[in-house]
């Protein structure tokens, strides 16, 4: 096998393990009827357990987690194309072609992050709901 087809086949496993869990959902809709609803009738057990343990922790406990998610959620980091290791990758492919796959490596990552930071949000705002409906932070 040429080094350039091991190259690609490694950039291409690499990109399809970032990628498949942000297509689970419709992974999910591939499946019959019965697997799928048994999926979804634990994930709503799930939820509802979250919410079960949310509803008993302090005002403490929650206000350390909205602070975790808050700087985990919001943190700074360039855009796609203000990203050096972008630039750093184009230069690169100026003398070595394979080096463009990066770019896509960089752009799944990034895809992935938001999927990440999106439920971060999502949980941020159960959260703040829980500390306001305890009344946490007045006087």
């Amino acid at each position: 096998m040429r080094p350039l087809t091991k190259i690609t086949l490694i950039w291409l496993f690499c990109i399809s393990n970032v990628m498949a869990e942000g297509f689970m959902d419709f992974n999910l809709s591939m499946l019959d009827p019965v697997e799928q609803a048994r999926i979804e009738a634990e994930r709503a057990r799930l939820a509802e357990e979250q919410l079960r343990l949310d509803a008993a922790k302090s005002c403490e406990e929650l206000y350390l987690e909205i602070r975790q998610l808050y700087a985990q959620t919001y943190s700074s980091r360039p855009g796609y194309w203000d990203n050096p290791v972008n630039h750093t990758i184009l230069l690169a492919s100026t003398v070595i072609s394979p080096a463009y796959y990066g770019l896509i490596y960089t752009g799944a990552m990034d895809y992935k992050q938001g999927l990440d930071a999106e439920t971060r949000r999502e949980r941020l705002n159960t959260l703040r709901q829980y500390s306001a409906g305890m009344r946490c932070f007045s006087g």
